[in-house]
């Protein structure tokens, strides 16, 4: 058995950042917690800015461009002012050959999640035509 979660995000709009990204979707999870009360996401529907998402990156591995930052496909219930992902991330790809890894990034002060995005051909790390912008992620289970 699964559960079964909604999910969003968007750009948080600061730093003078230009682009507007909006992603949304359904997430499968493992139907019981690790001990740090994370679900491991076996499955990811959705869209990210009308681009469909084909699947989720394996965990334990990074989307191109962003070695060596692998993600972990790791989700939490919003419980205080904890967060939901970790520094690791949920990582997918789309079907226009694009990836994106939202994660949560406590190494910034104040902490908050990041998407980076990485575009053909792929260049190592947020250099054009790769992003990494700040967003508000939002997900529950229903």
């Amino acid at each position: 058995m699964s559960l079964k979660w909604k999910w969003r995000y968007q750009s948080a709009g600061n730093s003078g950042e230009d682009e507007i990204i909006k992603a949304r979707g359904m997430l499968f999870t493992s139907s019981h917690p690790n001990e740090d009360g994370f679900y491991e996401v076996k499955r990811i529907k959705g869209r990210r800015d009308g681009d469909m998402i084909t699947g989720l990156v394996d965990a334990g591995t990074s989307v191109p461009g962003n070695a060596p930052y692998a993600g972990d496909n790791l989700i939490r219930p919003k419980i205080r002012k904890r967060p939901q992902l970790t520094g690791s991330g949920l990582q997918f790809s789309l079907d226009n050959g694009e990836y994106s890894n939202v994660f949560y990034a406590d190494f910034l002060t104040p902490p908050l999640y990041l998407e980076f995005h990485s575009v053909p051909p792929y260049p190592d790390g947020p250099s054009s035509p790769n992003t990494e912008l700040g967003v508000v992620f939002k997900a529950f289970i229903i």
